[in-house]
């Protein structure tokens, strides 16, 4: 779970090492997951082509990576996933009325991690990224805008399919905090300035992940599905002989 220190995205990093089922492992560079790669620098890309990236997964919506395209290394397979849940600039900008904020923002990030569960689109979305980590040869990095939500969602399917302990996938949740949400920050600061958001405690819903976001997620799993092992066998069609090989082919003794 150790951050790969790059210039531009701030929130990338190697899930190598994390202890899994029956005693194995996380093999090196084989699954990562960061924020956008938009800001990548050049030194950026070589690390990356260094470390074996190898495929890149944007659950980004349309909107969203038109406006700030990935920069990928050169020989990289760049798969289009989106996902339109999550997107900070969406949540905060309503042709509706105003946004959300405090706790009513805090429960639209439950609901979206219910969606990432109950809709079926999304579903989809998460099913194909994971059939498209199974059939890699090099590592895979998927990303979303911050590399929290979409992003965070996608961790915690890998990591269950590894038989990852709940703690430690919480664990590495919650790690958004420390390195995403100061540019969050840093990205909401000319809003309330303007008065355009009241504060930066009034959206910290949404710029800070918190355990009750990832337990909506996993109650709705129990609910619909009985637990996540089923979910991941029916919700996202998974066979147990195809989790097992995705085992065997992520995770070493």
């Amino acid at each position: 779970m150790s951050r790969i220190a790059l210039v531009g995205p701030q929130n990338c990093r190697d899930l190598t090492g994390i202890a899994a089922r029956d005693g194995a492992t996380i093999r090196p560079n084989r699954v990562f997951r960061s924020d956008a790669l938009n800001t990548a620098t050049d030194a950026d890309l070589q690390k990356l082509t260094e470390l074996g990236v190898g495929t890149v997964i944007d659950f980004r919506s349309d909107t969203e990576a038109g406006r700030r395209w990935d920069r990928i290394p050169e020989g990289t397979r760049y798969v289009r996933l989106p996902i339109n849940a999550g997107n900070l600039s969406a949540l905060l900008t309503r042709p509706d009325g105003p946004p959300p904020f405090g706790e009513a923002l805090a429960e639209v990030m439950r609901s979206i991690n219910r969606q990432f569960v109950t809709e079926a689109a999304f579903r989809a979305q998460f099913a194909a990224a994971l059939h498209h980590i199974a059939a890699a040869d090099r590592g895979v990095l998927y990303h979303c805008t911050a590399g929290k939500d979409r992003t965070g969602w996608m961790s915690v399917i890998v990591l269950t399919v590894l038989g990852v302990e709940e703690t430690t996938i919480t664990d590495d949740y919650l790690l958004s905090n420390k390195y995403a949400s100061p540019e969050l920050v840093a990205e909401v600061q000319p809003a309330v300035d303007a008065g355009r958001i009241p504060s930066i405690q009034a959206v910290a819903p949404v710029i800070y992940q918190h355990p009750s976001y990832l337990q909506a997620g996993l109650d709705q799993a129990e609910h619909t599905y009985g637990g996540m092992d089923t979910y991941l066998r029916e919700g996202l069609g998974f066979s147990p002989s195809a989790l097992a090989d995705l085992r065997a082919l992520l995770t070493e003794a």
